[in-house]
């Protein structure tokens, strides 16, 4: 994960200089796919395999093996290491230390770098860090090991996006400023299309009141940031109602040809102009626990995200809103109920109500079943 030191001075800048653009930093590890316009710049470790997107290498992160000076002064054999736990298999830092360690102890496996470095300072043992975030800490010592390899840092954007000004202001202060604010190593900066001119921020912009937002979400491969279209008064003001603590009851089915199980549920829900999040866990008797929790972003009238809570993991989430209520269209990761189809509801009632409705078809009798039907007040 790109911590998000790496941005931030150079994002601050922006801010500065354009204070019309407004940046929403949100912590995500899902790659956002740019072909299907779910952000318009994104940073990534690693080239990606996408063929029809503009991409300018950054420079290549350098990372080494780093910790407090008694676990460096450790004999090799007696040393204990911080590593990245089996949510990243395939990543290449994952691959070189375990290779490294052997058979040597993990006092501490996790998905995330923060927590990684804030190990390594506290004395867990030796963590496989990226330079500039370790350089930070003076109390972390760099040990005497194989180097590992490095990790080439990509800008991309979809060609279509180029033609938006605010895009290609943060895009090119970006590119133009790696090696003040990033401190990489050397890379090829080539563009693989040709480069539109460099923009600046027009006059209307300059001092606007006018808030672009431009939201940045930090993920496993490199971060996106993703800028939303302007709202409608309406599509804003829905959102947003939905924002708070909800807590409630409600029946759901694991096969449509089962009987309801009664469930407690709480939900956290955050929203802004164009995104949803809802996250919460349904209690019962008989299902100890399950996490329910949804993730949406609107672009224009539709809306897009992910799901999860069936237990095939993530599925795709796709729809419209209808007065007061959105109207979903799940994908499921696998087949659930004889297909991959199934739709789901999250409908505002009254000033503090929500319900969370979800329906499938039942294989035999082709008929649509309710399978978890939620309602919810908030707190």
């Amino acid at each position: 994960m790109l911590p998000s030191p790496l941005l931030l001075p150079a994002l601050h800048e922006v801010c500065e200089r354009h204070p019309g653009i407004l940046f929403e930093l949100v912590g995500e590890r899902r790659e956002a796919d740019l072909i299907r316009a779910e952000a318009d710049i994104a940073v990534r470790l690693g080239r990606p395999d996408e063929q029809d997107l503009i991409m300018q290498s950054l420079g290549n992160i350098a990372y080494g093996l780093y910790g407090l000076a008694e676990a460096s002064g450790q004999p090799e054999s007696m040393r204990t290491f911080i590593g990245f736990d089996e949510t990243m298999p395939g990543l290449p830092q994952k691959t070189w230390l375990d290779d490294h360690a052997q058979a040597r102890r993990f006092s501490l496996r996790s998905n995330d770098m923060g927590s990684m470095l804030q190990a390594a300072l506290g004395g867990f043992g030796i963590a496989l860090l990226p330079e500039f975030l370790a350089r930070a800490h003076p109390q972390l010592v760099r040990l005497d090991a194989p180097t590992p390899p490095l990790r080439p840092l990509f800008l991309i954007m979809h060609p279509d996006v180029c033609r938006s000004k605010r895009v290609r202001l943060v895009a090119d202060h970006l590119i133009q400023n790696r090696n003040r604010f990033f401190s990489l190593r050397p890379g090829d900066c080539r563009w693989n299309l040709p480069r539109p001119s460099r923009l600046t921020a027009p006059s209307s912009y300059r001092g606007s009141r006018l808030m672009k937002c431009i939201s940045l979400v930090i993920l496993a491969g490199g971060l996106a940031l993703t800028q939303a279209p302007g709202a409608t008064a309406g599509e804003e003001q829905f959102l947003t109602s939905l924002k708070g603590q909800y807590e409630g009851k409600g029946q759901v089915r694991l096969r449509t040809n089962r009987d309801p199980i009664n469930v407690t549920c709480s939900f956290g829900s955050t929203a802004t102009a164009n995104t949803l999040s809802l996250d919460g866990k349904c209690r019962s008797l008989v299902v100890v626990s399950r996490s329910i929790g949804a993730e949406l972003t609107r672009r224009g009238s539709s809306y897009k995200g992910s799901y999860i809570g069936a237990g095939s993991g993530p599925a795709t989430l796709s729809g419209k809103r209808n007065g007061n209520a959105l109207n979903l269209t799940i994908r499921w990761a696998k087949e659930i109920n004889g297909d991959r189809n199934a739709q789901l509801s999250v409908a505002k009632s009254g000033s503090r109500g929500l319900t969370l409705t979800t329906t499938d078809r039942d294989p035999a009798s082709g008929k649509a079943v309710v399978t978890s039907k939620i309602v919810l007040h908030r707190k």
